[in-house]
């Protein structure tokens, strides 16, 4: 959800409006997380909500009904995600199944939760998460280096059993890769910035150049995997001290 560059800024009603969305699609099952990336409270919102849907369509139906993409103070936009691993990710795969289940239903209308903005920002977690991106770059990955992709999945799961990965998997790109190019992907970290970047930094397909990796911060408001991530961040930071 990238904001609408010279757009005014939205009313309190808006706002209200906005988090009354995300409240319904949460409990509606098919919002996983969402809130603000790289939070600046004097500038205007970069947001990332991460959904479960039945269908391409019905994700783009979600993106386009949301508050602040109607009145034109954002341009939304979606992208396939898909949850492999990690110690949340099987919230993100019954979401999935569940929203395949029921069927491409989802009508866009928050007019029905009456909670006012207060109510409504009383109920944000507010859970300082971090994103790990992982980008694709031009170098191919030849057949017989199997040693990146083993080492790759080593990362995964160290950071997945010592609680400090929620999520991890592939996000397409928007063009086909040439052969041999390694597909990027989307990590959701519940840790401090520092330990993040150390482990972007220490990723096995970023250190043999295959990928470039880079760090935001996003503050999970809503979702279904708000209490885990509330969870992991606090034993983490136990950890920490």
């Amino acid at each position: 959800m990238l904001p609408v560059a010279g757009a005014a800024a939205g009313a309190p009603q808006l706002l209200r409006d906005h988090y009354a969305y995300l409240f319904k699609l949460e409990a509606e099952g098919l919002l996983y997380g969402a809130g603000p990336v790289n939070f600046e409270p004097a500038g205007p919102s970069r947001d990332l909500a991460i959904v479960a849907a039945a269908s391409p369509e019905e994700a783009l139906r979600i993106a386009e009904g949301e508050p602040f993409h109607r009145a034109g103070r954002h341009l939304n936009s979606i992208r396939a995600h898909t949850m492999n691993e990690a110690v949340a990710c099987y919230v993100g795969r019954a979401m999935s199944e569940r929203a395949v289940a029921r069927g491409d239903s989802f009508e866009p209308d928050a007019g029905t939760t009456n909670l006012s903005l207060e109510a409504l920002t009383a109920r944000a977690a507010n859970v300082e998460l971090f994103l790990i991106h992982l980008a694709p770059t031009d170098k191919p990955r030849p057949p017989e280096d199997t040693r990146t992709s083993n080492a790759h999945f080593v990362w995964l799961r160290e950071n997945e059993m010592s609680a400090r990965l929620m999520s991890c998997g592939p996000v397409p790109a928007a063009a086909p890769l040439p052969p041999g190019v390694w597909g990027g992907g989307l990590a959701v970290v519940a840790t401090s910035r520092a330990e993040a970047e150390r482990m972007a930094s220490d990723e096995p397909s970023g250190q043999a150049g295959y990928r470039v990796l880079s760090v935001d911060a996003w503050r999970l408001d809503f979702g279904l995997a708000a209490p885990i991530a509330a969870a992991l961040k606090t034993l983490n930071l136990l950890d920490a001290k």
